[in-house]
């Protein structure tokens, strides 16, 4: 009767990276996108993006010499899109403003960019 020892090695495979970013409406300037999503074993998942406006407002000075700019940040809202297993929009948050439309579509072309790059 022969007897064999043998040494199992687990080896772990899996690779978990969450990548951060922010970027810059180019139709509305003062929208800001701060994006985030997951990349496991090469499969991007939860795409994250918040969505602020970072408008400036001319504001009083308190000792009545006249106004200086603020940055009114107004956060926006925020969207989660999981493209695996089934491409969805799991989190839907957002404020309706005059430029809802342009940051649809830069929301859009984010999630476009994210998923056709190469890793």
């Amino acid at each position: 009767m022969n007897i064999m020892n043998e040494e199992i090695k687990i080896v772990a495979t899996d690779t978990t990276e969450v990548k951060s970013f922010e970027g810059t409406s180019l139709q509305s300037p003062t929208v800001k996108y701060n994006i985030r999503y997951t990349v496991i074993n090469g499969v991007k998942q939860s795409i994250f993006v918040g969505i602020t406006d970072n408008a400036t407002e001319t504001v009083a000075n308190a000792d009545g010499s006249g106004t200086h700019e603020e940055i009114m940040e107004t956060n926006l809202g925020e969207i989660r899109y999981d493209p695996s297993p089934m491409p969805q929009v799991t989190t839907l948050n957002l404020r309706y403003t005059d430029s809802f439309a342009t940051y649809m579509s830069d929301f859009v072309r984010i999630i476009d960019q994210i998923l056709n790059s190469v890793e």
